[in-house]
């Protein structure tokens, strides 16, 4: 094989490759959607959320000092349009009380939005 070959080969691996993950992202737009939908449309009672932050602490989710900041949240949500108690309003609470821990530990944070998220789908 010319070198030109592997040049050319490889070429079209990563045209593929693009087209292929632009393929997905629109797959992963869709889900994503009704990901959100899902979570906007759960109502969640008081009783309920405070269990899914206590069990996320007792998982190692949520930390000793941002187990109160995120009841806090929850209770009093800074912003308006998370007043509704649903399970995205969870979530957004617990993103906003975990901002900092996002900036400084980004991979670990966005693993224990998953974890978290999860919680809130069950």
């Amino acid at each position: 094989m010319s070198p030109n070959s592997h040049t050319r080969f490889g070429e079209d691996r990563f045209r593929e490759g693009t087209a292929n993950t632009v393929a997905n992202l629109h797959d992963y737009q869709r889900l994503e959607a009704i990901r959100i939908e899902q979570l906007q449309s759960s109502d969640l009672t008081d009783q309920r959320a405070e269990s899914i932050v206590l069990r996320a602490w007792d998982n190692g989710i949520v930390g000793i000092r941002m187990l109160r900041p995120l009841l806090e949240e929850w209770r009093h949500p800074s912003f308006e349009e998370f007043q509704s108690r649903t399970a995205w309003s969870m979530l957004s609470a617990y993103t906003y009380v975990a901002k900092d821990r996002q900036r400084r530990y980004p991979n670990r944070a966005a693993l224990e939005v998953m974890q978290f998220q999860q919680m809130l789908a069950v």
